[in-house]
Order: C-alpha cells, then sequence, then structure tokens
C-alpha cells in the first residue's frame, strides 16, 4: 500500500528532454579547432625515392630572339648526385644547323637546334630531348640626309645602323681580322709568396729555348653575324634634277641573323649660289667705238692670269680631285679679290692629252678606249665652284679653251688638222663637245666675262714641227667663232683669240717670205687674216722683244745650216745670246745695229719707227699698245693684253719651265731628295744666263709704266702674267715637296716671264699697282655697278 502507483508513467518523460538540450553544443565547438592544427605538423616527412627525384628532371624547348650571345639547353632540376650528358640530336635539328651548336657553349645564330640529356643518378638512367629555336632580329638600316648644290654630281650615300647584337660588325663579305673583337687574355696565374724566381735565373725542370705557343686566334669562335650581298643606294632623281627626291636602297643585303629593314633618305637641293657684289656683269662687250665696255661703261682694266686656278685642283698621276687644292684655289680667289682684281685668265682645259685621260675621261677596259663619264662631271662641277666663287666676290673669268691643242692625241693616227677643221674625226668631235659643255654650264654665269680660244697659237703656225699652218688654225678658228656666237645671241661678250704679240715674220711665213721682216702694213694685214670673227684681238707683250727677234734670227740660221737641229741645240744658241744680252748689253745692241734690227737709237725696225718692240720706257710702251688698237680698229674689233710681264726672268722661276728643268734634272743640279735647291738653281741661271738681279723698285716701276701707258692710250684690258697662288709662296725655299711628277715640279706651269716664285714681295708689287689702278676706275666711275 506505501510504493507509488505512477512509476511507469515518470520515466519516458525525463530522459528525452534532457540529452538533446546539451550533447549538441558542447561536442562540435571544441573538437575541430584543435584536431586539424596539431596533427600535421607533427607528422615526419618521407624521403623522396631516386626514381621520383628522377621524374622531376624537367628538359623544356627554349625559343629566343637572336641577342649575339650564346644560349643553350640545359635541364632542371637535376638532383645532387645526378649527372647529365648532353648530346646533339642532329636528326632533329633543323636544316644546316647540324655542327654548329657547342655543348659547351651554345649557339648564336638563329635556327632550330635540339638536344638530347641523358640523367644517371645510382644506376638509373633517363633520357630527355629539348629544342633551341633562335629567331632572326631586327636591324635597320637608316639612310642618311644630304644636301648638295644644283647640277652637282650627287654624294656618296651614307647610313646609320641600329640594332646590331653583341660584338657583330655590318660588313659585306668577311670580316677582316682587325676588325673582329679580340677575345679577353687569361688570367694571369697567381704566383705563390716565396715562389718567385730570381730575375736572370730559369725556373728548374723549364727549356729556355721552348716558348709556350699561344693557342691562334679563331673567328669562328666569336660566331659574328654574317652579311651578304650588295648596299647600293640611289637616288629618285639625276643629278641635273632641280627638285630633291628620295635615296632608297636598289640592292639589299641579307643576313643569317637579321630581318634587315631599311628607311629612306631625303636629297635636298640647294640653289646655285652665283650673286654677285657689284651686280650682274653681263660680261665685257664692244660699244660703236670698238671699245670694251663693262655695263656700258668703258673699261681700262687690270687682271692677272692664274693659269691653273682649275688644273691646280687635280692630281695628274691619280686623276684625283684633291679638295685641299681646290680650296687653294678658292683662297686664290678671294686674295685677288682683296686687291680688286678685275678679270681672270684661266685654263679651261688640261695641257698634255695624258691630264685628259687622267683626270678628265674613264678608262674603259671592254673597248680598251677612254670614255666621258662620272669624272667629267666631277671636274666640270669643281670649275662650277670657282665661277661660283668669282661671281661672289666680283672677278670676272676668262676661260681660254683649248691652252694647248694636245686634245687630238687622244685619238690615234688622228692630226692637229684633224682636231681643228675634219668635221669627221673624233678630235673634232670631242673639241666641239667640250666648248658645248663649258657653254651648257657656263654662258649664262653672271662671272663669264669672255670666251677664248687656245694660248699663243699664232708662234706655233707655218713653221712648227706639229704641221699646223696658218689656213688651218684660220679655218678652225672660224668654226669656233661661229660655235660662240650662236651661243653669244643676247649677251654680246666680245670673243678673245688668246693669241701672243705677232712675230715678226708672221706675213712672211704665211705668205712664203720666209723669215724676212714684216713691215707694219703686213702686221696689220695679217692680224686681220688671224682673226676671222673675233671681237676682242689678244696680245701678249713682254720687254726685251728685240733681244728675242735677235734669237729667233739666229736659230732660224742654225736650221738652215744644220739638218734637223734639236730643241737642245736651238735652246744653247738663246742661252748664249741671253748670257752676253745680260753680261755687255751695249755689245748685243751693236750687233742688232749692224744686222738692222734695231736703228741708231736702239729702236727696232720690224714694223717701222710706228712698231717699237724694245719696250725700254713708257714711250715705247705706249707705241705699243697704241698699235694693237689701232689696227684691230682697222678690222672693227677691241683688243685686250691677255699677257704682260716684266721680263726680268730670274734663275729660280726659269728652272720651272720644262725644257730648262729638264736639262737642270739631267744634270742633278736642281733636285736633292724631293726638294728644289734654290742655291743650285741661280748657279745654273747664272751659268745659262739668267741672273736674279731685278729689284723691287726695277718690278715696280715697270707696272707703273704699264698703267701710264694704259692711261695714255685707253688699252681696255691687261692681265698680268702670272698668278699661281701655291707658287708664290716662296716655293723654290719652303720645305714643300714636289706634288706632281710632271716638268715643273709644282702645280704651276710657264713661269719664265712671272715674278721670282722666292720673293713674294715683288709678286704682291704687281697687285698693288692693280690694285691702284682699278681703285682709280672704280673712283671715276662710281655708278658702273649699279
Amino acid at each position: 500500500s506505501v510504493q507509488p502507483s505512477v512509476e511507469p508513467s515518470v520515466a519516458p518523460s525525463i530522459a528525452p528532454s534532457v540529452t538533446p538540450s546539451v550533447i549538441p553544443s558542447v561536442i562540435p565547438s571544441v573538437q575541430p579547432s584543435v584536431e586539424p592544427s596539431v596533427i600535421p605538423s607533427v607528422v615526419p616527412s618521407v624521403p623522396l625515392t631516386d626514381e621520383e627525384k628522377m621524374a622531376l628532371v624537367t628538359f623544356n624547348n627554349v625559343s629566343k630572339n637572336y641577342n649575339g650571345e650564346y644560349q643553350k639547353l640545359t635541364v632542371s632540376n637535376l638532383p645532387v648526385g645526378a649527372e647529365v650528358v648532353y648530346e646533339i640530336d642532329e636528326a632533329n635539328s633543323g636544316l644546316d644547323n647540324a655542327g654548329v651548336y657547342d655543348l659547351e657553349l651554345g649557339v648564336k645564330k638563329p635556327g632550330i637546334y635540339a638536344v638530347k640529356a641523358t640523367v644517371h643518378m645510382n644506376g638509373l638512367t633517363r633520357e630527355l630531348s629539348a629544342k633551341l629555336t633562335i629567331r632572326k632580329t631586327t636591324l635597320v638600316i637608316a639612310i642618311d640626309n644630304v644636301q648638295k648644290e644644283l647640277y652637282a654630281p650627287h654624294p656618296e650615300f651614307t647610313y646609320t645602323i641600329t640594332g646590331l647584337k653583341g660584338d657583330d660588325v655590318f660588313y659585306l663579305g668577311e670580316i677582316p681580322e682587325e676588325l673582329l673583337p679580340t677575345p679577353e687574355p687569361a688570367p694571369e696565374e697567381n704566383v705563390e709568396e716565396g715562389g718567385e724566381t730570381p730575375e736572370g735565373e730559369i725556373p728548374e725542370g723549364e727549356n729556355p729555348e721552348e716558348v709556350p705557343e699561344e693557342e691562334p686566334f679563331n673567328p669562328k669562335t666569336f660566331a659574328y653575324a654574317v652579311f651578304t650581298g650588295d648596299l647600293i643606294l640611289e637616288a629618285s632623281v639625276d643629278r641635273y634634277s632641280e627638285i630633291g627626291g628620295s635615296i632608297t636602297a636598289i640592292s639589299v643585303p641579307e643576313s643569317d641573323c637579321y630581318n634587315i629593314r631599311f628607311t629612306e633618305g631625303s636629297l635636298t637641293i640647294a640653289p646655285l649660289v652665283t650673286k654677285l657684289i657689284r651686280g650682274t656683269s653681263g660680261g665685257l662687250k664692244m660699244n660703236g667705238n670698238y671699245e670694251m665696255t663693262y655695263n656700258g661703261q668703258v673699261v681700262t682694266w687690270q687682271g692677272v692670269n692664274y693659269f691653273d686656278l682649275w688644273q691646280n685642283c687635280f692630281n695628274y698621276n691619280t686623276g684625283k680631285i684633291v679638295e685641299d687644292w681646290v680650296q687653294e684655289s678658292l683662297r686664290g680667289l678671294e686674295e685677288l679679290a682683296s686687291y680688286n682684281v678685275k678679270a681672270i685668265r684661266f685654263s679651261a682645259s688640261f695641257f698634255y692629252h695624258n691630264w685628259w685621260q687622267s683626270c678628265f675621261m674613264d678608262y674603259d677596259e671592254a673597248t680598251d678606249s677612254f670614255q666621258v663619264g662620272k669624272k667629267a662631271e666631277e671636274a666640270i662641277y669643281v670649275m662650277h665652284r670657282l665661277f661660283n666663287k668669282a661671281a661672289s666676290v666680283g672677278i670676272g673669268l676668262i676661260p681660254s679653251v683649248f691652252w694647248t691643242h694636245n686634245q687630238y692625241k687622244l685619238f690615234p693616227g688622228e692630226t692637229l688638222e684633224d682636231c681643228l677643221i675634219n668635221t669627221d674625226s673624233e678630235s673634232f668631235k670631242f673639241t666641239q663637245w667640250y666648248q658645248n659643255l663649258l657653254i651648257e654650264n657656263f654662258n649664262d654665269h653672271p662671272a663669264l666675262f669672255m670666251w677664248e680660244q687656245g694660248n699663243e697659237w699664232n708662234l706655233a703656225v707655218d713653221h712648227s714641227e706639229d704641221g699646223l699652218t696658218s689656213d688651218v688654225l684660220i679655218r678652225g678658228r672660224r668654226i669656233w667663232v661661229e660655235q660662240i656666237a650662236a651661243a653669244n645671241i643676247g649677251y654680246n661678250r666680245v670673243i678673245g683669240s688668246g693669241d701672243a704679240v705677232l712675230r715678226g715674220s708672221q706675213y712672211n711665213l704665211r705668205h712664203g717670205g720666209g723669215w724676212t721682216h714684216d713691215t707694219y702694213r703686213q702686221h696689220t694685214q695679217i692680224l686681220e687674216e688671224l682673226n676671222p670673227g673675233i671681237t676682242a684681238v689678244s696680245s701678249h707683250i713682254y720687254t726685251n722683244t728685240s733681244l728675242n727677234v735677235l734669237i729667233s734670227a739666229e736659230q732660224a740660221e742654225y736650221k738652215l745650216t744644220h739638218n734637223n737641229p734639236t730643241n737642245a741645240e736651238l735652246d744653247a744658241i738663246a742661252s748664249e745670246w741671253r748670257k752676253k744680252y745680260y753680261e755687255d748689253p751695249d755689245s748685243v745692241v751693236a750687233i742688232m745695229k749692224e744686222r738692222g734690227y734695231v736703228d741708231e737709237n736702239g729702236v727696232f725696225q720690224g714694223f717701222t719707227d710706228k712698231f717699237n718692240d724694245v719696250m725700254t720706257d713708257i714711250d715705247t710702251l705706249e707705241e705699243l699698245f697704241d698699235t694693237l688698237i689701232t689696227a684691230s680698229k682697222n678690222f672693227k674689233s677691241t683688243c685686250y693684253v691677255g699677257e704682260c710681264g716684266p721680263g726680268f726672268t730670274y734663275g729660280e722661276t726659269v728652272l720651272q719651265h720644262s725644257k730648262y728643268r729638264n736639262s737642270v734634272l739631267s744634270n742633278g743640279l736642281v733636285i736633292e731628295g724631293d726638294k728644289l735647291n734654290p742655291g743650285l738653281s741661280e748657279t745654273y741661271a747664272e751659268e745659262n744666263g739668267y741672273y736674279p738681279d731685278a729689284t723691287y723698285q726695277d718690278m715696280l716701276d715697270y707696272y707703273m709704266a704699264v698703267s701710264k701707258a694704259q692711261q695714255a692710250t685707253g688699252l681696255p684690258l691687261v692681265l698680268y702674267w702670272n698668278y699661281e697662288y701655291s707658287a708664290n709662296i716662296n716655293r723654290l725655299n719652303d720645305d714643300k715637296k714636289i706634288n706632281q711628277l710632271n716638268y715643273w715640279g709644282d702645280r704651276s706651269t710657264a713661269t719664265e716671264f712671272s715674278v721670282s716664285l722666292s720673293h713674294f714681295g715683288k709678286a704682291l708689287c704687281m697687285l698693288t699697282e692693280v690694285k691702284a689702278a682699278n681703285d682709280a676706275w672704280d673712283e671715276a666711275h662710281p655708278n658702273a655697278y649699279n
């Protein structure tokens, strides 16, 4: 009766209500946060097996651009203790790359290179393979921009290269060894302290005669880039274009290491500089009174001969233009302008035919002949530079075309007659072509004063070994005048002859009288005959002409009594008479009087009293100038004195002339090594009748006498001989060596009647008088250059 009656109903109601509410909230929150962080840190690492290590080794393909350095394939993840052996896989390498890859260095050049790698470790072996691909890189060749003067030959085009790698050199063909990089020397071996060998002793065990050989330099070690083919650059316009253009590569090289890319250059054309300080001249003209004029003003001007103004720019042996010598001529023009020189006469052709060949013509191997080509363009361009310079400093030029007539010797079998009048001959065609070339280039140039043909051709006619007759000269001169006149329309410049003073027997030589002296009437008649169409008659006047006439007569007599005398024999006659004249002039004048060459007063009788050739004072110069003016007006021409000089022949200068210098060279008197010896020159001169005894005052008196005679007669133009810029600077006494292997020992010529080369002050006295005379004219004609 005491036990509760409700027990079965309580137990089920309590157990379910407590258990779910506690267990889920505690267990999950603690257990996950501790177990993961502790267990990994304490688990011990398990060593890789050799098989697993070998499996980690990789040998990957590599692809790169060429960089001028060695590149090679190597395995990665190589285990410690493992060894790898590389082997070239020629079967899988690119074409032509077999044997190029170096197992030690690798390779530089582009291509596909396959290599096998065999890895050994603890008896295990693994074979791998990979490919190295090197691609070409880009090389840029940028053609440089250039500027040139109008009508000038194109300059040599240049370029700039960017993108060369390593030690590469851009060179077409096999690179010379001197251009290759030099390998770095091996480091010197360190000598242990105390182990040095005392000086002079030989280390033990070494043979003093055995020298260790240096390892020869092997260019292939550097594996430099190779460039093949040609690089030819060309402008899009020719040299005569008046507008610019581009410069491109018409032939391009290739390379085993580079893809070559070009960028064009530009060619800019600069206009010719032909500005005249004094205004455009239009040349020298003739008015209705047969007077020479400039811009309408009657002139009485003085100038100089500058024979090698143009020829001085060439080396006759190599045929090349020497820029230093071009600059020398340009400086000469500047110096002459500072002395107010109005006009310059110069040789616009080469003296000898071999100089034409060397300096003006290109040799054609196919035809074994000389042809006109690039050299001619370059030579004419040099003349352009001189014309432009003369114009810029206010000097007029008188180009004497064909100073000599040696161009006919360019063509085998042809004669002087062919050159002048045979229209079917090659030498005639060349002569006409060259004159037209000059006309095309310079006829409208403001520095051109007149055209002149030849130098002293009248002296060679009717007696010379070349067979030139006055008939041939007259016919040839008429053809030339017609050629010039056709280009002269609109300009009306005077046309000059270039002749010397006529021979005393010029008329009689032409008309069968031999060496009989001409009368004054005959003189004026032959002057007209020799100058058909010439509007400015030239004469070359030097002192002591009476002596020269005596010498000519003695030589003519010698020819009659001796069969074919040599030039040396005739020169000996001239030397003997000059020596007599300078030692005892009265005795020689007595002989002249006895033979009727001069009258009792010493006046030369060849042309009667009206034409006096003695020229010892102002009266004789006035008569000579007046005779030239009167005679030329008789056939409606004006005149000028193309050469004029004192005639004091110095020992130094006479030896520059071919015939005297040859004699000296044969005797070994004047050349010591490569230098001229002035002392020996003077010795030779004294022995042969040439004395350097004229003083500065002698020179100045003569030039002043010329100026006074010119003013008294109105002679239009006097051109003194000679102005050689290089020769007038103490040439014989300095240390300059002979620059040309020609007859004269320097680049000037025929200075026999020039001022002394070793007395520059005497040369300056000529220019001083030129300046005084021309300054006076300028002052009297203030509007001449408007």
